[in-house]
């Protein structure tokens, strides 16, 4: 925050020829770098205030430069005049309130259950584990059992998986020893450095699912910047307040919650239909399912048919709220196919489905307009 004796764009000098020198590209260059933003353009992208005047000069070179991650936070950025100096004053409020977080969701680690210790764990629990679907009542309730326990699983692997990454700042001085000694022995050195690579691609990778990048190139992007887009992801999903019907604004994090509730409750409601109006627009299809395409739908489900179902599911997606992710499934199949065929034919059969199946989760991400309205569906 201050003088920065620079602009940063056409719009921030009276004057109609602009130019930019090293100290403007200089100040472009640190903005990036440090993730900044310059909040007042963010918030006034078309309109020109200066801060600063000599003769008939006018410019806006005292800027105040925020974390992206913090935008959110700065509920008002001004420029005031200051009848004292050639210089205005640039203010802006911020809101130091602390938000209340939830839990935050689950989702399975792709490089956990490609681990030697989850498959050898998971592969002895399905031993037994299948074999308790004769203690209950539904094959449906036995596979809701089932996935918490995958979670439980995970999880656990997981913890122990990280606690062998935590000797991490171990490895790199025991390396540093190494290469600075007269004895070196290669072999050591080579594999300390692999194991440390190793180690932060894996934290890379974490990053990088997380941040939703879908597009990218080995060595392409570093941790920084993988980091640094899961912070704005973030940040675009936090509400600190909420337009009301009567157009009152609520700071309060229950009532925040509740209208976006009974917004998409209603949004996502069904309103009934018309018998009379849609067997008038069947009357008026001509397609219709030859006797073999009739047979082929009306047959068994074969587990044929659902791998194919499974190996068209997104990477790194997990299909429900439990959190298990498509690889499992595509990667046990041969494991778990057996009964996931027999819950897929049950659930056929009775027509109904297991209570997490019907459940989903639903993330309010702000893309543009006014932040605060649920009632603009377009700008979420």
């Amino acid at each position: 925050m201050g003088d920065l004796n620079c602009t940063l764009s056409s719009k921030d000098r009276s004057s109609a020829r602009y130019v930019v020198d090293g100290a403007e590209g200089d100040l472009v260059h640190m903005i990036t770098e440090l993730n900044l933003v310059d909040i007042w353009r963010k918030r006034n992208p078309e309109t020109r205030q200066y801060t600063f005047k000599r003769g008939t000069s006018r410019s806006r070179i005292d800027m105040i430069l925020v974390p992206i991650e913090r935008e959110c936070d700065v509920t008002r950025v001004g420029i005031t005049n200051c009848p004292y100096s050639d210089h205005s004053f640039v203010h802006l409020t911020i809101n130091i309130e602390k938000i209340s977080k939830g839990p935050g969701i689950w989702i399975m680690n792709k490089r956990t259950i490609q681990s030697e210790q989850f498959r050898d764990t998971f592969n002895a629990f399905w031993d037994y584990w299948k074999y308790e679907i004769k203690n209950y009542d539904s094959i449906k309730i036995w596979w809701e059992l089932t996935k918490k326990k995958i979670k439980e699983i995970t999880i656990n692997i997981s913890k122990a998986l990280n606690r062998q990454n935590k000797n991490l700042l171990d490895k790199e001085k025991k390396l540093d020893i190494l290469l600075r000694g007269d004895d070196t022995d290669e072999n050591e050195i080579n594999k300390l450095k692999t194991e440390i690579k190793e180690s932060y691609k894996i934290k890379s990778d974490g990053y990088r699912i997380r941040s939703k990048i879908k597009y990218y190139e080995n060595n392409e992007k570093s941790t920084k910047y993988f980091l640094c887009q899961e912070k704005n992801n973030a940040k675009n999903k936090i509400w600190r307040k909420i337009k009301l019907e009567n157009g009152d604004f609520s700071t309060d994090i229950k009532k925040i919650m509740e209208e976006q509730t009974k917004f998409y409750s209603n949004l996502f409601s069904t309103e009934g239909w018309n018998l009379d109006s849609a067997e008038n627009i069947l009357q008026n299809v001509d397609a219709k399912l030859t006797c073999d395409e009739r047979q082929a739908l009306e047959s068994d489900i074969t587990d044929e048919e659902l791998l194919k179902s499974i190996n068209q599911l997104k990477k790194n997606k997990s299909p429900g709220e439990d959190g298990i992710i498509a690889e499992f499934y595509q990667t046990y199949w041969e494991i778990i196919k057996p009964e996931f065929t027999k819950l897929v034919k049950e659930i056929l059969l009775t027509e109904t489905l297991p209570e997490s199946f019907g459940k989903g989760i639903l993330t309010l991400i702000y893309k543009k307009g006014e932040r605060e309205r649920t009632s603009k569906i377009g700008d979420l």
